[in-house]
């Protein structure tokens, strides 16, 4: 149910900010972002971009501060992963995501009881593994 909620608010949210998903890189930092983006984050992410403050919408406390980075790179890292018909512009993306994992990690040095350090793990993993599918320039 969850899941169709949401993609009915990612249609619904398309239509009204009036930004097709993939052409939606333009304005991406870590505070603004289309809501046709974030809602395909996880939801710790959403307070960054929608202003929650539940803790559940929300990177949490023993992380440190540089986790705003990595909610930025998923969304490179999604975009990047639509992006079919132009490899420079698909490996920009994917470049975009991998600096800042590697932003996150390194601040997350500091945090070692991070619970999100498996994710982020897994998101280097994923942006590796689809950079090794660009062909090079």
């Amino acid at each position: 149910m969850l899941r169709e909620k949401t993609i009915l608010l990612l249609l619904v949210s398309t239509v009204l900010v009036g930004v097709p998903a993939k052409h939606a890189i333009a304005g991406i930092t870590s505070r603004h972002a289309p809501i046709s983006e974030v809602m395909l984050l996880p939801q710790f992410c959403w307070g960054q971009y929608l202003n929650y403050k539940q803790p559940q919408y929300n990177i949490p406390r023993g992380c440190g501060a540089g986790m705003n980075h990595y909610c930025q790179g998923l969304i490179f890292l999604n975009q990047g992963e639509r992006v079919f018909d132009n490899m420079g512009k698909k490996r920009n993306l994917l470049h975009n995501a991998k600096r800042r994992f590697k932003y996150t990690l390194d601040w997350m040095k500091k945090y070692p009881n991070c619970p999100l350090r498996q994710a982020v793990n897994a998101s280097m993993r994923r942006v590796d593994m689809d950079l090794s599918t660009v062909p090079a320039r």
